[in-house]
């Protein structure tokens, strides 16, 4: 989808500053990106020049990051809805068998995650443990962020579900991945 705005580096780069905790200096912004140098350079100096992204001199270093601003929140929103951890945990928790329901609470399901906030996840079903640990440990590393999870089976849920943990995770907002929230609801 980000191809269809900006070319293939350029959304390489705009997807790590999106992911990216803190401002990042070229070379590591390139590595990470897996762009040039000197092509990130070109790139990010159109992106600032836009007003896309900001830079930051500490020194003789130059680091770069999304701007704290109304549109560059909606750009951040637009690439993380594009190629980020929501859509990536979608598409690999669908091919686990025994996931009836899953989806995201706390902080991030709710917007209001910072950078160092980690992504709340609740299975329910016979998941395979070790594919589900698989994955969040394969998709935090790459998105900067740990994934805790919670699994309960089908029953216990059923049990738990007044329980004050539960009880609080249902009554706040959900990102849905696999089933939908009329498996869950009241």
């Amino acid at each position: 989808m980000l191809g269809v705005l900006f070319g293939r580096n350029e959304a390489r780069v705009l997807e790590t500053l999106a992911f990216s905790r803190e401002p990042l200096h070229l070379r590591e912004l390139a590595r990470r990106a897996g762009v040039a140098p000197i092509q990130a350079s070109r790139i990010l100096g159109r992106l600032s020049a836009a007003g896309l992204v900001e830079r930051e001199a500490k020194g003789n270093m130059v680091f770069f990051f999304f701007g704290r601003g109304r549109g560059e929140r909606r750009l951040r929103g637009f690439v993380e809805a594009a190629r980020g951890i929501v859509p990536a945990l979608r598409e690999r928790l669908a091919g686990v068998r025994g996931i009836g329901t899953a989806f995201l609470y706390g902080s991030f399901a709710s917007g209001t995650e910072g950078a160092k906030s980690d992504v709340d996840l609740l299975v329910v079903g016979d998941a395979d443990i070790l594919a589900l640990s698989g994955i969040c440990s394969e998709l935090g590393a790459r998105y900067g962020r740990e994934i805790n999870y919670s699994v309960y089976s089908r029953d216990e849920f059923e049990r738990k579900r007044k329980a004050p943990f539960l009880s609080g995770v249902l009554k706040e907002e959900r990102i849905m991945l696999v089933g939908n929230d009329g498996k869950i609801a009241g």
